[in-house]
């Protein structure tokens, strides 16, 4: 059975700073940028998904959803507290989805965790053909950090990365970098004192820092460059640089794959 490397109480610390965390809601109106330029043909599986955070959006939003949490945490939690209407608790290599019955799916920063090309290879049975994926991962390995470490990471991605792993299945329709206000940070921060000791945890900030909880001077500020990346997306341009990826994959028929 394949592996997901997360924390076990990864799922119970999130839900402590979600709601409140400019991250996690820059990530969701980044996410919904996205479902809204490359609208699913039906309802979204949102695999991996948690809490419930990002399904609560996309429903409200007005997008058929079902999340699918292996975690029973996590489930109870979208399903208790986010109220998110159609949950399963258990993996997505457990369903047995018949081929080409998916219209789409979100991975949303799940890839990382995961043996990536055995899962890939599973979803694109499922999809329909022209299903589409969406997808958030951490970017780029130079930013490797005990963070990823203690959040179960598997690897960092980039965009030639990701078109590695399409092997003929997926069509990249969209790629561009986010957080961009946070690669500065991050780097300083995280990155460089874990390479000059990577034996260490130092560099790994409290939750409520990681994720700006808070209301000081310096998330307000951060908030403001990151609502302007939005913007940018609202627009329908790309980001060059960022501690993020975001991705839209689209299966390719059958025929042509073979």
């Amino acid at each position: 059975m394949p592996i997901i490397n997360y924390p076990e109480n990864g799922h119970a610390n999130c839900l402590q700073l979600e709601d409140q965390s400019f991250w996690f809601q820059h990530r969701n109106n980044c996410i919904l940028t996205i479902i809204h330029r490359f609208p699913p043909s039906g309802a979204i599986l949102d695999i991996g998904g948690g809490n419930g955070i990002v399904a609560q959006r996309i429903i409200a939003e007005g997008f058929s959803t079902v999340l699918i949490e292996p975690g029973s945490v996590g489930a109870r939690n979208a399903k208790q507290i986010r109220k998110i209407p159609d949950v399963i608790n258990a993996r997505f290599e457990d369903i047995n989805f018949e081929h080409g019955s998916v219209n789409a799916a979100g991975l949303f920063d799940v890839l990382e965790h995961i043996d990536e090309k055995i899962f890939l290879d599973k979803l694109w049975k499922a999809l329909k053909p022209k299903g589409l994926v969406y997808l958030t991962v951490p970017a780029h390995n130079w930013l490797w950090s005990y963070s990823d470490v203690h959040a179960g990471h598997l690897r960092r991605y980039n965009v030639e990365m990701i078109r590695n792993l399409l092997r003929e299945k997926f069509i990249l329709k969209f790629f561009t970098y986010t957080f961009s206000a946070l690669l500065l940070p991050v780097f300083l921060f995280r990155a460089l004192p874990y390479r000059l000791s990577p034996n260490s945890s130092h560099g790994l900030l409290p939750s409520n820092t990681e994720f700006g909880t808070g209301n000081s001077f310096v998330v307000k500020l951060l908030s403001c460059f990151l609502n302007k990346e939005y913007q940018h997306l609202l627009a329908g341009k790309k980001i060059l640089f960022g501690t993020s990826c975001l991705i839209v994959l689209e299966k390719i028929n059958e025929k042509n794959s073979l």
